[in-house]
């Protein structure tokens, strides 16, 4: 076999290999666990944690909760149209009723120190065109805060709006994402009927949803190094078995 052999044969299994994406967080658009469809429900309280590693930000009496809407089973509040922006089902940081605020949900993850990681994710809001913020920490440190815009009521297809963001930042060997449903500027709380507790007239539903992390050089398989180590053997001993010759 000769050496540009062995190196072709090396360099076309390393192409055929594909590169893995690193997976970063878990439960990004909050599909588990399951709840019926075209519903809401299962709340979680602060100090209590959904599956995939998401911890909730909130007082003990203090929730946010999941709701199962898709075209095919749409959940509806006031004859409004919930739609998950990802899947079937997305996270409410207003929580059970209306008009949460200050709560949220964070996950740790694992990286390479120096990386530079992409995160991207969805707000979503229903009500009178007025606006759901999010603000979004970083390790601990707040990076922006998120808007999206409700339906106008006028509107006959009046739904909710998902407004999809990305911020790029630099990895740590651990790291931590925070998402908070918050005030917006100049706005007035009143107090909520139900529960005596304030809320903001624009936070009939502060969505998350689709939320991911990436890389913009994807991760080689450990395949690709093994076959990378099989071609450098071999061109080893067939340089070594030309100098015996």
């Amino acid at each position: 076999m000769s050496k540009r052999t062995v190196i072709a044969a090396a360099l076309i299994s390393l192409a055929g290999a594909g590169p893995a994406m690193a997976q970063y967080l878990s439960n990004g658009s909050f599909e588990q666990p399951v709840i019926p469809s075209g519903t809401q429900g299962t709340m979680y309280f602060g100090g209590q944690t959904l599956p995939g590693g998401w911890s909730v930000i909130a007082g003990a009496t203090e929730d946010v909760h999941l709701i199962n809407a898709s075209a095919s089973f749409p959940f509806e509040s006031f004859s409004h149209n919930m739609l998950a922006r990802d899947g079937n089902q997305w996270l409410d940081l207003s929580g059970e009723g209306w008009g949460g605020f200050n709560r949220g949900v964070a996950q740790s993850f694992a990286a390479t120190p120096g990386d530079s990681l992409t995160l991207a994710f969805s707000v979503g809001n229903l009500v009178n065109g007025g606006f759901s913020y999010v603000q979004l920490k970083v390790n601990g440190n707040v990076v922006d805060t998120f808007a999206s815009k409700g339906a106008d009521p006028a509107d006959p297809a009046w739904t909710q709006v998902w407004a999809d963001h990305s911020v790029s930042f630099v990895a740590q060997a651990t790291n931590v994402v925070e998402f908070i449903g918050v005030d917006g500027p100049g706005t007035t709380p009143t107090l909520n009927p139900w529960n005596n507790q304030p809320y903001f007239s624009s936070h009939w539903s502060i969505g998350l949803d689709n939320v991911s992390i990436s890389s913009p050089s994807p991760v080689p398989e450990p395949s690709s190094y093994a076959m990378a180590l099989v071609g450098l053997i071999l061109m080893g001993g067939v340089a070594r078995r030309r100098r015996r010759g």
